[in-house]
């Protein structure tokens, strides 16, 4: 036997300057990203970024019944069904989702650069692919004024029914609509069609479902001023003899709430999520042709999460096991948990537990099929067989597919997160998600303490998660303290708490994350005089307006953030047209309030550089917002920088760009945070 030579003595190098074996590089380059999963009845479709495509989304399939077997055989390799130059992503909403679906000898998906509807042929069995055929027609005079998303297959009726934005009248607000989508049969030819309006009668529609008879369709509506996680519809009606509705119904009128992911049961139930509770639970209500029950049962009450905020299309957090069983996906305090819950006895059984990130969960020949990451492992696709044990006891999960990762860490280099509550303003809660700094290689100076990053969500009804990061690790590894902060209006800790922003955006959020920081510093766990604050769109907001609302910050780094609400309030896409009227009031009654909490108003107050990154192709937070405050805050400041990539938009996709914001950021506090001689004056 051997002894296991002992470590290398950590070597002294001073917070936020040590060596790293995570480069900019292993971040970007190499690393595929997975989404979309979907299980046919021969294996498993899902979309996966290529780097080397600029981060296309493709189409993939990995095989189950090669030889016999069942879905959740693991296979050598996946199948690239989508061709090259096509991206398969939706811009509904700007955000888009779920942009494919399939049939038993076919594909269908929407492409990124013209967002029109393509049919290709595909056998499952054989894995003969054909070609991509567009089913809607180009719209030249304003391009991409077509846009659909959420594809459902009606089988019996050959043809898709899903969401369509329509964006043909500039001077209008764009138009959303649930469609019929005519497809071929075998050896037909079916020309194009922008698609046959069945429902258009609210702002916004979502997820349709069909009964497993085909005779029902229902579906998800919202109207402004409501987002998709304030007050929704459940709507059902029956499809005639044209594939029309009629007899169109609403589920529990008279109890309001945001109700989502709609799905017929094997029995024709209807199962749905809402959060009545406080918490997003899942229910079902008794529905026909006819006849609809007034009231819905919780299938299980619980004080946790059952999904997470209406950002994109498609999501899918249960699904069933035959006539007996639900799969669940439960979250409480950022961690998730599969369950399978017995219809019958009404015993919680928890599979996997333990995740930082958990969606896109199905049932499939007694298996569970779905998408976790843990906060050590990455993404990736994972099964467990449900029959393989005993029902009380956890199952193994089998993974069947992960893609590339540019980085590998063991256990050891991994910093892992702390979930802790602090009190907020008049002792309301708050969360936050602490990393140490951590590299076996290296250790800080005796007496000191890490510079600290603070990095805010967006949303800002968004929320922290635990998962694996490795962008998270490629600071904790250079000596740098990490801190997430869920403050008032996050998810993930019921509707009240998601809520209690409404009205004290730019206030509440604000107080939290000062106290976080408190809260750290407090315990030892940050240096007070090296903190800088980092987000992305509504966290970047929260950047300039926590700059100008104190000075403990060093520096700031602002991705596609926001600096003019009133702007903001005048300029934004339809999906959040109105989102300002929750989050601060209607405008332009409340023009005051929106004027006293925009951060362009408040240049004088801003004391600390300001890093600012931004997309000139962005719709949701337009290019002329960081432009207004660079122009101002340089005057102040020279170390405050600007950065505009041309071919970016919400949210930076190409990996030539992920790199370059993150090489900026990198010397950005290089200069301001770690050359700091001055201590900032820290509130008590």
């Amino acid at each position: 036997m051997t002894s296991t030579p002992p470590l290398p003595r950590p070597q002294e190098h001073p917070y936020g300057r040590w060596p790293s074996s995570l480069t900019i590089e292993s971040l970007f380059v190499g690393t595929e990203t997975i989404s979309c999963l979907r299980p046919s009845a021969h294996g498993v479709f899902f979309l996966l970024s290529l780097p080397e495509e600029g981060n296309a989304q493709v189409l993939m399939f990995l095989a189950g019944r090669q030889s016999g077997q069942g879905v959740g055989q693991q296979n050598s390799a996946a199948l690239r069904v989508s061709p090259p130059g096509f991206n398969l992503r939706s811009q509904v909403h700007e955000y888009g989702g779920i942009s494919y679906a399939f049939s038993t000898d076919a594909v269908f998906f929407c492409n990124f650069s013209d967002q029109r509807l393509y049919r290709m042929a595909f056998d499952q069995q054989s894995m003969a692919c054909g070609t991509p055929v567009p089913m809607t027609p180009a719209t030249p005079d304003t391009p991409r004024a077509l846009r659909y998303a959420d594809l459902l297959v009606d089988s019996s009726r050959s043809r898709i029914v899903c969401v369509r934005e329509d964006h043909r009248d500039p001077a209008a607000e764009p138009r959303n609509t649930l469609v019929a989508i005519p497809f071929p049969v075998a050896g037909e030819h079916q020309g194009e069609s922008e698609g046959e309006v069945l429902f258009a009668d609210s702002d916004f529609v979502a997820s349709p479902c069909l009964s497993p008879d085909g005779s029902l369709l229902a579906f998800q509506t919202w109207s402004h001023p409501y987002m998709p996680w304030d007050i929704t519809q459940i709507r059902v009606g029956e499809l005639d003899e044209h594939g029309r509705l009629k007899a169109l119904r609403q589920v529990c009128p008279d109890r309001p709430g945001a109700l989502v992911q709609p799905s017929f049961g094997p029995g024709g139930e209807l199962y749905f999520i809402a959060d009545w509770s406080d918490w997003w639970n899942l229910y079902r209500i008794a529905v026909t042709a006819t006849q609809m029950q007034s009231t819905a049962t919780a299938v299980l009450p619980v004080a946790a999460e059952m999904c997470t905020p209406q950002w994109q299309l498609g999501q899918h957090s249960y699904d069933f096991d035959g006539q007996d069983g639900i799969l669940l996906a439960l979250n409480r305090d950022c961690q998730w948990e599969l369950a399978r819950l017995d219809l019958h006895t009404q015993r919680l059984n928890i599979l996997q537990s333990g995740l930082g990130l958990l969606e896109n969960v199905f049932c499939q020949e007694g298996k569970a099929l779905f998408y976790a990451a843990s906060s050590l492992q990455t993404g990736a696709i994972r099964v467990i067989d449900l029959h393989a044990g005993a029902a009380e006891k956890t199952l193994p999960a089998q993974t069947l597919f992960s893609g590339r990762a540019g980085v590998e860490l063991s256990t050891s280099e991994i910093a892992l997160t702390q979930h802790f509550r602090y009190s907020a303003r008049q002792g309301t809660a708050a969360y936050g998600l602490y990393y140490p700094p951590l590299n076996p290689s290296c250790r800080g100076p005796e007496g000191s303490l890490p510079p600290l990053l603070v990095s805010v969500h967006g949303g800002p009804t968004g929320s922290a998660k635990t998962a694996f990061n490795p962008a998270i690790q490629f600071w904790t590894s250079r000596g740098f303290a990490w801190l997430d902060v869920n403050h008032r209006g996050s998810a993930g800790y019921g509707r009240r708490f998601r809520q209690s922003l409404y009205g004290e955006w730019g206030v509440a959020d604000i107080e939290d994350v000062l106290g976080a920081v408190q809260h750290l510093v407090a315990n030892g766990l940050a240096d007070p005089c090296r903190v800088a604050i980092r987000g992305g769109s509504a966290g970047g907001y929260v950047v300039m307006a926590a700059l100008a609302s104190s000075d403990l910050f060093c520096a700031g780094v602002s991705y596609y953030g926001i600096c003019d609400l009133e702007r903001l309030a005048r300029e934004t896409h339809k999906f959040e047209s109105r989102y300002l009227d929750q989050l601060i009031g209607p405008y332009p009654a409340m023009a005051d309030t929106y004027r006293e909490r925009s951060p362009i108003h408040k240049i004088d107050n801003i004391h600390a550089p300001i890093l600012l990154l931004q997309g000139q192709l962005d719709k949701i937070v337009p290019p002329n917002q960081a432009e207004e405050i660079y122009q101002e805050i340089s005057k102040r400041n020279p170390q405050s920088r600007y950065v505009c990539f041309a071919d970016e938009g919400h949210g930076f996709r190409r990996p030539e760009n992920q790199m370059a914001a993150l090489r900026a950021e990198l010397a950005f506090y290089e200069d301001s945070l770690l050359s700091a001689t001055i201590c900032r004056t820290f509130p008590s």
